[in-house]
């Protein structure tokens, strides 16, 4: 029962545990909350199981996850942001972290050991590359503001439309970090929650799309390459695909649960 509880668990990826209640009316309609409730209770119960097993996790570990989420951000003030409109401090958040890798850990020794994945060819799902123009326009900006930024990133669309190298507005015109790198991004799998990552993956390469409206800002992109899905040994594999490769496991095993169940 621990097992199966730790793979439905899992069935919700961690780019929505911060948003699920829009993840849950997304894919579950009228049941959302019976389901949010179900899901309350289940990471209650799993939190006093990996309690119960005595698993240590280092401020380290914990200042790696930290900054890897902070990365996602387009500057400190939107993750400062991020933290008060889900009124949660940055202690909260490591305590959440803390949880989330004793869970990861806790996976990895009961669940993810017996898949027998090491020296097995396995298969890794198309990922991308691309390159991002971001004009920062979150939420909470005025009116007035928010028309501003609407009206710089339609100009720079325009730039691009008569032929403007993107490179070089990204230099010029991107509000993000990323524009030290050139804007660049990925590569990346598929995401259904995210806007960026749905009209991504309908793209050819060298295509131009946006603005793209997002709760932080506008997103013009540009994708650089494609990785087709591959087959290959899963040592082979970075850490980000190994995680991806586990997660589709995952989905296996808990089907065959849930089909042992009925």
């Amino acid at each position: 029962m621990n097992s199966l509880m730790v793979l439905l668990f899992l069935m919700f990826p961690p780019e929505v545990q911060y948003n699920f209640e829009n993840y849950l009316k997304i894919k579950y309609g009228k049941k959302a909350w019976q389901v949010l409730r179900e899901r309350i209770e289940m990471e209650k119960r799993l939190q006093d199981l990996v309690k119960s097993q005595g698993i240590e996790v280092s401020e380290g570990e914990i200042d790696f996850y930290l900054n890897e989420l902070k990365s996602e951000f387009p500057s400190p003030k939107e993750y400062r942001q991020f933290l008060n409109g889900n009124n949660i401090s940055e202690d909260s958040l490591r305590e959440k972290l803390r949880y989330e890798i004793g869970l990861y850990k806790f996976i990895q020794d009961s669940i993810i050991a017996h898949m027998n994945l090491t020296g097995k060819k396995v298969i890794v799902p198309e990922q991308r590359i691309w390159r991002e123009i971001y004009i920062s326009s979150p939420y909470y900006y005025s009116f007035f503001k928010k028309f501003k930024k609407w009206l710089k990133a339609w100009k720079v669309r325009i730039k691009l439309l008569f032929g403007a190298d993107f490179e070089k507005l990204v230099e010029t015109e991107s509000e993000s970090r990323r524009r030290l790198i050139g804007g660049l991004r990925g590569p990346t799998f598929y995401d259904p929650m995210n806007k960026v990552s749905r009209k991504l993956f309908k793209m050819k390469t060298k295509d131009v799309a946006g603005p793209i409206r997002t709760k932080w800002g506008y997103f013009i992109i540009k994708l650089e390459a494609i990785e087709p899905q591959k087959e290959a040994v899963f040592d082979s594999l970075s850490f980000r695909e190994m995680r991806k490769v586990y997660e589709i496991e995952l989905e296996k095993r808990l089907h065959e649960i849930t089909i042992q169940h009925r």
